[in-house]
């Protein structure tokens, strides 16, 4: 639920914040309409107003402060000044305060415990252009700052510095009102600083970094009504997000001092990209970073760590409404080229007996299968997570990818399975399955030999293991091994052309 609350404040917060030629024509009195019919989704009372004054073909809007409440946290502020200037050729051009502060604490609590958050720009330029019910808004600054100005805990103040910068941003954003509030929005940003310096007695944490070329992009479509205590009925009535953002570079570092012990290092990352969608038929999100290198000192080691990553992947995607035909499903994992120190490795393998190759971990799966269920109804979620319900059914099942390599080992996989839901007793109470699953490995033996010299593994435990090979392997070569699963259409389960069920 505050994912979804925190949408909605983020839609709200860019439109103040941020919109060559006109389409048509808007007024300064139809944009300030359409700002306060998005603040009216905070609630009543919520957001407020100290004077609109509209003087020639300026309307100045002064003091709108902010008080945002949902039983947890409460957000205070006040904006002081809002311009809104019509040019002659139907945009409008906006200019604010420069900065203003933002107080965030427990309701009622802000005497004792509370951050201020200050929230300054330079160099904005934001104009609207097009017609009350579509409007694109222009918009660059040279740069946007939020900051902690204050720290208090307990009524004592703590002493921090933090603060993040976005340099050389430009982009637009457009909001077209009909059945629902829809928005589209594209942002670029040279660079991303960020700063943390904190203090508790003798205790200490600093950290700073940039990171380069950044780029957002992303669709929103919310109800016009929305209520803010039934968030999960947003989706039932049209909400969806569908965005991304990349980024080209980052690279920190960090000091830590904590009770005489200390900490420091760096960081270092290549592109990053995430995307994500969600609405109420579906879900997805996909993360890839390259190129990650770590590098720490501590006065608990005697060494320094250094560990470094070519590529991470992470994705899945999933049905979240009831499906009359299969829909299809996936998930990935990967962790490419995983690299350690050879001090790290010293710690298991002090004889340097194993191959100090990069470690790789890569799954694929796909799939299809019905719901039957909406996963965002509330009542039908309940009855599935209590088992009164049944989720779903499985129809069919790819292993696309798979490889594990680590220590001179290596096994890769891909199968394909699909499944007979009316055929719940060959395998008791599963689908039937049916498919081959393919599996090969290289070096299997020789890990095992070495782990049993090192002492790390019991002679008997891969006695056991090598008896296993024996009878689901066959050796195709000098210590590889396959194996071939098949399951046929009358449920007889096949290993290497020998029947085991």
């Amino acid at each position: 639920m505050t994912i979804f609350h925190g949408a909605r404040s983020a839609v709200c917060f860019v439109a103040l914040l941020t919109g060559n030629a006109a389409f048509a024509e808007v007024t300064a009195q139809q944009v300030w309409d359409s700002w306060k019919s998005q603040m009216d989704a905070y609630g009543q009372n919520a957001v407020t107003v100290g004077s609109e004054t509209m003087s020639g073909n300026t309307l100045t809007v002064t003091d709108l402060g902010i008080d945002f409440n949902d039983g947890t946290t409460e957000a205070k502020g006040t904006i002081p000044n809002i311009t809104l200037t019509e040019n002659g050729d139907g945009t409008v051009s906006v200019t604010m305060s420069d900065s203003y502060p933002i107080t965030i604490s427990e309701p009622g609590d802000a005497d004792q415990n509370r951050v201020v958050v200050l929230l300054k720009t330079a160099g904005m330029k934001l104009d609207v252009m097009g017609d009350p019910d579509n409007m694109t808004y222009d918009f660059a600054a040279a740069r946007y700052t939020i900051s902690i100005d204050e720290a208090v805990e307990k009524g004592v103040a703590i002493p921090v510095e933090a603060a993040v910068n976005l340099n050389d941003l430009a982009g637009t954003y457009q909001m077209q009102v009909g059945d629902l509030r829809q928005i589209n929005y594209d942002m670029t940003a040279g660079s991303l600083d960020m700063l943390l310096d904190a203090k508790d007695g003798a205790d200490t944490v600093t950290m700073s970094g940039q990171s380069t070329d950044l780029a957002m992009q992303g669709r929103l479509a919310m109800p016009l009504v929305m209520n803010s205590d039934k968030p999960e009925e947003m989706f039932a009535n049209g909400m969806m997000f569908n965005g991304s953002y990349t980024i080209a570079r980052s690279a920190y570092l960090f000091d830590v001092q904590n009770s005489g012990d200390s900490m420091n290092g760096t960081v270092s990352v290549g592109k990053s990209e995430v995307m994500g969608s969600l609405d109420k038929t579906m879900m997805a999100y996909d993360v890839g970073i390259n190129d990650i290198a770590v590098s720490a000192n501590s006065q608990n080691l005697p060494f320094p760590v250094n560990v470094a990553l070519a590529d991470t992947v992470f994705g899945f995607s999933m049905p979240l409404a009831k499906t009359d035909e299969p829909a299809p499903f996936s998930t990935r994992i990967g962790l490419t080229d995983l690299t350690v120190n050879d001090e790290i490795w010293g710690l298991i393998d002090p004889g340097s007996q194993l191959p100090h190759d990069p470690a790789t971990i890569q799954i694929d799966v796909t799939g299809t299968g019905k719901l039957f269920a909406d996963m965002m109804d509330p009542a039908q979620a309940e009855s599935m997570a209590t088992g009164k319900t049944p989720p779903g059914e499985l129809n069919t099942l790819n292993l696309n990818t798979l490889k594990l390599a680590i220590a001179g080992a290596l096994i890769t996989g891909d199968g394909a399975f699909t499944f007979d839901n009316t055929d719940l007793t060959t395998f008791e109470g599963f689908p039937r399955p049916e498919g081959t699953l393919n599996l090969q490995a290289d070096g299997i033996n020789g890990l095992m030999d070495k782990l049993v010299a090192m002492g790390l593994v019991p002679e008997q435990q891969i006695m056991g293991a090598r008896m296993m090979m024996g009878m689901f392997a066959t050796v195709v070569g000098d210590d590889k091994l396959t194996s071939t699963v098949v399951v046929n259409p009358a449920g007889q389960v096949m290993v290497n052309g020998q029947r085991i069920k």
